[in-house]
């Protein structure tokens, strides 16, 4: 089996997968370095309850273009949209159009590039609900576990995936994943989700938690969640309900404010470190398909371009 990406995700999904005894295991990683650092000293994941997990997969390096010592069974693709593409040209090259790739990752827009490099590949695509931090090359600390939901874009089901199967029936003890034959939806409700947390988290330098706390803030989010049901309503027709749940789905973004009240988001965490966000596959995708309807989101439209310019400014201070 194969993780793409050693990342806070990736380390979690390696670690669960060695955990369910899925020894024979590969992580790809961006840099030589990290490959390195995996091989020397193997990973580390902190589980909930305090317990250290110490894995020793085989590491190996996108940049070096090392090749795989046997196909994958099963590929799990765990990395940022900001980095899919070298990523998507690896795959290409390295594995077989027959084997299953599961994308878990945040964001929408992602399946356009996904299907146009890899046309004859078996793909599906994941959405989480579990969080992570990572700590350095090699450790991850688990911040949350959820439902992770996996599905096919493309018609594909459950039973066209044998490996994923075994896969899913494996990791059951420790992680919930789930087949859905509605995963564009479920796509679609976690993008809102985090379009409406990430950014205002990150432009007040917050833990997700105080998003629900302070009222002015609470009120930030749903402005941006109100702004974009004009959009949910133009794409999806009568599909809106399932996306917005009833209404539900407002309370669910509080919902995960509070459960995650300690958690800083994934946009944080990279403007702080000084790495491009996912911004423009969250609320930078909303606005550009918006436009298609010729619908304004003034409040997104703000908050992309709010990020943008941390991100510029970070990166100038590093200079």
């Amino acid at each position: 089996m194969l993780v793409i990406g050693a990342g806070a995700m990736g380390i979690l999904f390696a670690g669960y997968t060695w955990l369910a005894g899925h020894r024979h295991l590969t992580v790809l990683t961006r840099r030589l370095a990290q490959a390195r650092a995996i091989n020397d000293s193997g990973l580390h994941l902190k589980l909930p309850g305090e317990k250290l997990l110490h894995l020793k997969p085989q590491a190996i390096a996108a940049e070096e273009d090392d090749k795989l010592e046997s196909q994958p069974d099963l590929s799990l693709v765990t990395v940022k949209q900001t980095q899919l593409i070298p990523v998507l040209s690896w795959i290409r090259r390295n594995i077989n159009a027959d084997k299953p790739v599961v994308f878990i990752m945040n964001g929408l827009g992602h399946h356009d590039y996904i299907r146009e490099a890899l046309p004859h590949h078996r793909v599906f695509y994941g959405v989480t609900q579990c969080g992570a931090t990572r700590i350095g090359d090699t450790k991850a600390e688990v911040r949350g576990t959820g439902v992770t939901a996996v599905g096919s874009l493309a018609g594909g089901t459950v039973d066209s995936a044998p490996s994923f199967s075994r896969w899913r029936e494996d990791i059951a003890p420790y992680l919930d994943v789930c087949w859905t034959n509605r995963i564009e939806q479920t796509m679609w409700k976690k993008a809102v989700i985090n379009a409406c947390i990430n950014p205002l988290t990150a432009l007040f330098q917050v833990p997700n938690g105080k998003l629900a706390d302070f009222p002015a803030l609470t009120q930030l989010m749903k402005q941006l969640y109100d702004e974009l049901q004009p959009l949910i309503q133009a794409v999806w027709g009568k599909e809106t309900p399932s996306i917005l749940e009833e209404g539900r789905l407002w309370e669910e973004i509080i919902g995960v404010c509070h459960r995650t009240a300690d958690n800083h988001s994934s946009t944080w965490q990279d403007i702080r470190h000084g790495r491009r966000t996912e911004i423009e596959a969250l609320n930078g995708y909303f606005v550009k398909k918006a436009a298609q309807y010729h619908i304004d989101l003034p409040a997104h439209r703000f908050v992309r371009q709010a990020i943008l310019a941390l991100e510029e400014m970070k990166n100038d201070d590093e200079r």
